[in-house]
């Protein structure tokens, strides 16, 4: 399903914005960058300027693309606090005073079919925009699979893509399982990985389907367990920021279609991840700590202050009770408190066990911090 090639024919321009690689990817993780430190960026793609508060209200803090009205969008996201990534102004030094532009984002899907631009273009591009602002991250998205070909040379495969990534320095895919009829959700972590393998050290950054895109192709959109199990899934797996991607495009076009049971299970998950902002942007799975899981479930970890955090996602629609989650590093500790859940786990010879509902995300603390019970997951 080419989808951002479908809505740029609907809005009538180029919107500019926003297998298995696991062992390969997991050699090159790189740190976050200094400005995402103790930030998570949270997007919506190319809202309309009047929705931006709507899509504040549900926890975004970042625009990623404008459909239209450069000015009046780049006006409204200053007023309200909210960043961007966006194409630069005509001309580009007229940037230079926007402190909530995270990042110039290169056309949309330049390696798609139907969306192509010749990697020697964007990375042309590229260098013309380091020669106004140095500092300034670009940003690159990518069809979702990972898969295109030159249309021109059908040149192909990882040693392609890495040409288009010399081309930006935050680099993204966008994948939309559900609405493809796939329900193993563990695409997501996959596309991570080989996104990161094609990164390098280089951060990486993942779109989130919430809607139904096209109502007529038999296929549904995300249910709000789905939702949050993607959005958690590409967290583990390295992502650094995440975007929403909430438009109908068939039979009509809608900027957003995510139903409301959708928003108010992303709202409560925004709020979490910005609440752990600082812990989620620390190091991806760092070496003295690990979490063993089985499938359908997936772990990865992180390390702040005196406690690791361990998170593990159900990526299955079915309830899975009394599953291990085998620890690495934390011989010492004999529970884990459950972040937002108001109870602990006992930690017996390295091992928890736990229940989880379909589409569960549990986020463990070891040892507890203080400040231990928070609102988050049902």
């Amino acid at each position: 399903m080419d989808i951002k090639a479908a809505l740029r024919r609907v809005l009538g321009t180029l919107i500019v914005a926003g297998v298995l690689y696991a062992a390969a990817a997991a050699a090159v993780v790189p740190d976050v960058p200094p400005a995402l430190r103790n930030f998570f960026p949270i997007g919506v793609w190319v809202p309309p300027a009047y929705a931006y508060a709507t899509w504040q209200a549900r926890g975004a803090n970042t625009m990623v693309g404008i459909g239209f009205d450069l000015e009046g969008s780049i006006t409204q996201a200053n007023a309200l606090g909210l960043h961007m990534i966006r194409e630069p102004r005509p001309n580009p030094a007229d940037d230079a005073n926007e402190p909530l532009l995270l990042a110039w984002a290169q056309p949309d899907e330049p390696d798609g079919i139907y969306s192509q631009i010749p990697y020697t273009d964007i990375q042309a591009q590229y260098a013309s925009w380091k020669g106004v602002a140095p500092n300034r991250p670009v940003f690159i998205n990518f069809v979702g699979d990972l898969n295109q070909y030159d249309i021109v040379t059908s040149e192909s495969g990882n040693a392609w893509y890495m040409k288009y990534v010399q081309g930006a320095d935050w680099i993204c895919a966008d994948k939309y399982p559900v609405n493809d009829g796939v329900t193993d959700l563990s695409v997501m972590g996959a596309t991570m990985d080989h996104l990161q393998l094609l990164a390098g050290n280089k951060p990486i950054f993942a779109f989130i389907e919430s809607s139904d895109i096209d109502t007529t192709d038999g296929h549904v959109g995300p249910s709000p367990g789905q939702l949050r199990a993607q959005m958690w899934e590409v967290i583990i797996h390295g992502a650094r920021g995440i975007w929403f991607f909430p438009e109908q495009i068939t039979p009509s076009f809608l900027f957003d279609a995510t139903p409301a049971a959708v928003a108010t299970e992303m709202t409560t998950q925004d709020a979490t991840i910005t609440a752990l902002a600082g812990v989620l942007q620390g190091t991806v799975n760092p070496a003295g700590i690990s979490a063993q899981v089985a499938a359908p479930l997936d772990a990865g970890w992180r390390s702040a202050a005196a406690s690791s955090y361990f998170i593990v996602v159900n990526l299955s629609g079915s309830a899975q009770d009394a599953r291990t989650i085998t620890l690495g590093g934390s011989a010492t500790a004999t529970s884990a408190n459950v972040y937002g859940e108001a109870r602990s786990v006992p930690i017996v010879a390295g091992a928890m066990h736990d229940d989880f509902a379909a589409y569960a995300v549990h986020i463990y603390v070891v040892p507890p911090p203080d400040e231990i019970f928070r609102d988050g997951f049902n």
